[in-house]
């Protein structure tokens, strides 16, 4: 009889061994789903922390904060928008007064011509694409830069400068009937530019924000 008790038993227990492993196994799987919540939660969580707003830099990170001026100010916001062609004529012209600048300090007196499209589209064939820095993508035919000058003019980079007195300060209008300008009135036209050269296009240069190949951007980084 003691017997026949001990082995109906066994049945019991081993039921009662799948229960014990059932609810092991189901306190487990909740222990991993949790784990898993949290992992992701975290995650998400520095995912956020890493997140870019404002004007990035050609890596994908954000502007310091000395940098913040170029997304405020709006003609700072129209520098980063340039096309490549833009870019190439803002280069040839920063090239081209920097060059002047430094030959008004070391020789005195110094008479030099005025900024105009004639001398940036000169200085961009001559000494860009005609020595062969040209990469290719950055070799822009006549017409693709005379529309982008076209483009400069209206979104105000670029102004046309008058001298009325013949002496004085030059004075600058800003007009939209570019248009109706004939074709060798805007090249030889003077011209002022509303950014600051070697400053902020500079310093947009060295942080690799202007949309432009390496080998334009060497070349606008230097006067000669």
């Amino acid at each position: 009889m003691q017997q026949w008790s001990c082995l109906n038993l066994i049945p019991w227990l081993e039921e009662a061994m799948m229960v014990v492993w059932k609810i092991l196994f189901l306190s487990r799987m909740m222990m991993m789903k949790t784990t898993t919540t949290t992992t992701t939660w975290t995650k998400t969580k520095v995912e956020r922390k890493k997140l870019h707003y404002g004007p990035l830099d050609a890596s994908g990170n954000s502007l310091p904060v000395e940098m913040t001026c170029i997304w405020n100010d709006p003609r700072h916001r129209a520098m980063l928008d340039l096309s490549g062609p833009e870019v190439a004529i803002l280069l040839s012209a920063r090239r081209i007064q920097l060059r002047d600048a430094l030959k008004n300090e070391e020789e005195r007196g110094f008479s030099y011509a005025p900024l105009t499209y004639e001398r940036i589209a000169r200085e961009y064939e001559t000494s860009f694409v005609a020595v062969g820095r040209s990469s290719g993508p950055d070799r822009y035919e006549p017409h693709v830069l005379r529309r982008a000058f076209s483009h400069l003019l209206e979104c105000d980079v670029m102004r046309p400068e008058v001298d009325h007195t013949g002496k004085g300060p030059r004075q600058y209008f800003f007009a939209h009937e570019y248009s109706l300008l004939n074709d060798m009135t805007l090249v030889k036209m003077p011209l002022h530019v509303t950014l600051d050269l070697d400053r902020e296009v500079g310093e947009a240069l060295r942080r690799r924000l202007l949309d432009c190949s390496s080998a334009l951007r060497e070349w606008g980084m230097k006067m000669n």
